[in-house]
């Protein structure tokens, strides 16, 4: 059973509703969600914030051979979690 496969079914479970009903509002959830992240900023009551955050760009170093790279600036999804969250994992 995947992490998907059980959550599915563990709303399914919580909600009392058929698990293809379920899957079909989840994958729904997933979608909007992915496109208004890709738009900005999302905040999920009790779960957190999403943002679309831009990484500069800077120069790295390969490991292995020391050679330094341009890495170059992108954008990167970051989380703030609410308090209702922090303070059930604490």
């Amino acid at each position: 059973m995947t992490k998907k496969e059980f959550l599915l079914a563990e709303i399914a479970k919580k909600a009392d509703m058929p698990a293809n009903v379920v899957k079909a509002v989840y994958d729904a959830t997933v979608e909007v969600l992915v496109e208004k992240i890709a738009e900005g900023e999302v905040k999920v009551d009790g779960l957190g914030t999403f943002k679309v955050a831009t990484r500069a760009a800077r120069v790295g170093k390969n490991p292995l051979t020391g050679e330094t790279i341009n890495i170059p600036a992108k954008k990167t999804v970051t989380f703030k979690p609410a308090n209702t969250l922090k303070d059930k994992v604490n």
